[in-house]
């Protein structure tokens, strides 16, 4: 994909406006897949700021955890997207990805 190009078309669209959650939620996917893990964090905790009930910032944030190894987040934000509305096969999957590495199977 052209991440980069997009990347650059949503840091533009922020600057015109910088309160549209789903413009850092999509920055922060394209961050992801370009391996910019911290700007996609940043971009991901901006987008929950914004708006507390965007299911897929937090599904996304939670796999940004889960792959850095911290668990419990990932956990946490698995279990709130989930809590939110999310109702995807994967998000699940990932939670009991994340329990599993814990141990702590429910």
């Amino acid at each position: 994909g052209r991440y980069q190009e997009a990347i650059r078309d949503y840091s533009k669209a922020l600057q015109l406006d910088n309160h549209q959650s789903e413009i850092y939620l999509n920055r922060a996917v394209d961050y992801m897949k370009t391996g910019f893990v911290d700007e996609a964090r940043r971009d991901l905790d901006e987008a929950i700021l914004l708006n507390r009930s965007l299911s897929q910032a937090y599904e996304s944030r939670g796999l940004l955890a889960l792959g850095e190894g911290d668990t419990q987040l990932a956990i946490q934000d698995f279990t709130t997207a989930i809590r939110l509305g999310a109702d995807g096969g994967l998000v699940h999957y990932n939670r009991a990805v994340a329990l599993s590495m814990t141990g702590d199977l429910v």
